[in-house]
């Protein structure tokens, strides 16, 4: 029941990206440039942590690998938001915005790992003498 919890509220989030990437929304003239990579960068390292802590009850849990399926996912789910983007009235596609999905999902996944060894009272990274 846990597991399915967890992919149902990163599925919804996934959901609700999809409907902010479906709305006809020109860039106000008055957002100094830049600041929509920001965006994308927090809603993707959002997304991430979430595909993270789903993935987390699933058996890639034990492995180290786990950290670049989430990546992955998260990644490619901002491609095939940007090719969406292209799609949509007033909206397009945009490597750099697509940059910040996946520097974004760097974020939110390194920011998961460091949550996860906390709650485990465990260090990230231990140098071994």
């Amino acid at each position: 029941m846990k597991q399915v919890l967890r992919w149902f509220v990163t599925a919804t989030y996934a959901i609700f990206l999809y409907h902010l990437s479906s709305t006809p929304w020109p860039a106000p003239s008055w957002i100094p440039e830049g600041v929509d990579k920001l965006v994308h960068l927090s809603l993707y390292a959002c997304l991430s942590f979430f595909v993270l802590w789903a993935l987390r009850l699933t058996p890639l849990r034990h492995r180290p690998d786990v950290v670049w399926v989430a990546w992955c996912m998260t990644f490619l789910y901002g491609l095939s938001d940007e090719i969406h983007q292209s799609f949509v009235p007033g909206r397009s596609a945009s490597v750099g915005d697509w940059m910040a999905d996946g520097l974004g999902a760097a974020i939110g996944i390194g920011v998961g790992v460091k949550i996860i060894f906390w709650l485990r009272g465990e260090r990230v990274f231990q140098w071994r003498s």
